[in-house]
């Protein structure tokens, strides 16, 4: 919806680049065993595409540069990187550079709207619907993964992810 949104209008109005960059750094974190693990090829196309889209949305905003309404996007995220990998090392299971990353992934990824929520703050004369359902998907997704771990601790008792639910 994003970039088809961006291929669209040709510009970046109504988006935080700081929300891009904070899922392009969530991916990167989470999919770094793409490097040291055997894996299907579906889940190395999935993680691929995940990483490659998300620097595709951070490239159509240097290529759209002079539409970016940089007034908008206000939220300081170096806070967020550093807190949440402050936590990630605190929090981690075990202290590999694997396991920590994908914690900050997961701790980052439940922060990753907040500089959107912020322009649309800074943005009330907003009327590109487009925005708003990206922002609701986005907030979907995160409800249902959600419902998956309650599903998963109700249906597996052994079930613990407290990265995952800490970052939720």
């Amino acid at each position: 919806m994003l970039l088809f949104t961006l291929a669209r209008n040709r510009n970046c109005k109504g988006f935080s680049a700081k929300t891009m960059i904070l899922y392009a750094l969530i991916f990167a974190a989470r999919y770094l065993d793409l490097f040291v693990r055997d894996q299907t090829t579906y889940l190395v196309v999935f993680k691929l595409t995940y990483i490659f889209t998300s620097i595709l949305a951070l490239f159509a905003f240097y290529a759209w540069y002079e539409t970016y309404e940089i007034h908008k996007d206000t939220c300081h995220i170096v806070a967020i990187i550093l807190g949440c990998f402050v936590a990630a090392v605190i929090i981690s299971p075990t202290f590999s550079a694997l396991e920590v990353f994908w914690s900050f992934s997961q701790f980052l990824e439940g922060f990753a709207l907040v500089p959107q929520y912020i322009f649309c703050y800074r943005d009330p004369d907003s009327k590109d619907l487009a925005v708003k359902i990206f922002v609701m998907s986005i907030g979907l997704y995160r409800v249902f993964y959600a419902l998956n771990w309650i599903y998963k601790k109700a249906n597996v008792p052994q079930y613990n992810d407290i990265q995952s639910w800490i970052g939720g």
